[in-house]
């Protein structure tokens, strides 16, 4: 058995090979600088920070990663037994004398809401901002987590 080498015979006209090869790639190309003009004319663009969120016997840690921003960008409140996280991460207008080729970045305006369990402390609850995460505590009331065993008569 032979191997055969497959050919694209639309590549083979006169001219295919130096108009059409790079095609593909011209094409990709065009769609990337598309979006990415989209995305930086875009007003009211969001972000959705990464949420991680943990138990252990004294309550819940809830760990949000939003790195470049500044502690004072962000909103933490509690309605009910509601948890609400918001904030802004804006764009920084550097005046230096470059040209920026691309921007993935993430910034805009961002809100994420937690229901919370019913042994949930809600007036204890402590949040610290370091090194671009926002680390949340929740403790939990021990009380309402103690399980009563019921006599059946």
């Amino acid at each position: 058995m032979a191997l055969v080498k497959k050919s694209d015979d639309f590549l083979n006209f006169p001219g295919g090979d130096s108009n059409f090869r790079d095609l593909p790639r011209s094409f990709s190309d065009m769609l990337d600088n598309f979006f990415d003009e989209a995305v930086k004319t875009s007003h009211g663009s969001r972000f959705v920070p990464s949420v991680d969120i943990s138990e252990n016997d004294k309550g819940y840690d809830i760990e949000v990663c939003v790195p470049g921003m500044k502690k004072d960008d962000i909103k933490l409140e509690v309605e009910g037994n509601t948890l609400h996280i918001s904030g802004e991460k804006k764009v920084e207008d550097k005046k230096e004398d470059k040209t920026v080729h691309r921007v993935e970045s993430q910034y805009g305006y961002f809100h994420r809401s937690f229901e919370l369990p019913e042994e949930a402390q809600l007036d204890k609850i402590e949040a610290n901002y370091e090194d671009g995460v926002l680390n949340i505590h929740v403790p939990k009331d021990v009380k309402k987590t103690e399980t009563k065993k019921i006599d059946i008569k």
